[in-house]
């Protein structure tokens, strides 16, 4: 019987489990294309893991609609309809560039605030707020940050998208 296991080196073995020994270097036809569904369904799993994600967070949108004003100790305003749906257009960019927003919460100022967080110590929030604002706050842990100014219909977005992007996967403030 064939058992499968990957060590944490990221090198796959193949074992025999009826035998007492086993090998690296077992690569029968059969063992290849186990190899290669268990990978396939790997890859499928996690789209499926990030689809269920992003229909969480859009979810997660649609009920801070249900908040009233004064939601928070400090009598925050609840987000607006505008701030909403302002939030699911950014939510479909992010879908574009596959990358899931942490959590999505109410913004203290008034609209809607998504989080990332990242294997970095870099943390991004994109927010739009009930006055029409939209914008992403990039910030790290030693104290950094930068706020760039978000528009659903700015033609450079991709290039905003791409900022954030990269300052999750850990770029400097200081570099950029």
């Amino acid at each position: 019987m064939l058992s499968y296991a990957q060590t944490p080196d990221t090198h796959v073995m193949y074992v025999d489990t009826l035998e007492r020994t086993s090998s690296r270097a077992l690569h029968t036809p059969s063992v290849r294309r186990l190899s290669e569904s268990m990978a396939r369904s790997r890859d499928s799993s996690e789209f499926l893991t990030r689809l269920r994600l992003f229909e969480e967070r859009r979810r997660d949108i649609e009920n801070l609609a249900s908040l009233s004003d004064g939601w928070s100790s400090y009598d925050s305003p609840k987000p607006s309809t505008a701030s909403i749906r302002s939030a699911g257009e950014v939510l479909a960019a992010l879908h574009r560039i596959l990358l899931v927003p942490t959590k999505v919460l109410p913004s203290a100022e008034g609209g809607v605030a998504m989080t990332f967080l990242s294997a970095s110590r870099n943390r991004a929030v994109i927010e739009t707020l009930n006055n029409g604002e939209s914008f992403i706050l990039l910030y790290d842990l030693e104290g950094n940050n930068e706020t760039v100014d978000w528009s659903n219909t700015d033609s450079d977005q991709p290039q905003k998208l791409d900022r954030l992007k990269n300052h999750l996967r850990g770029l400097s403030l200081a570099s950029s």
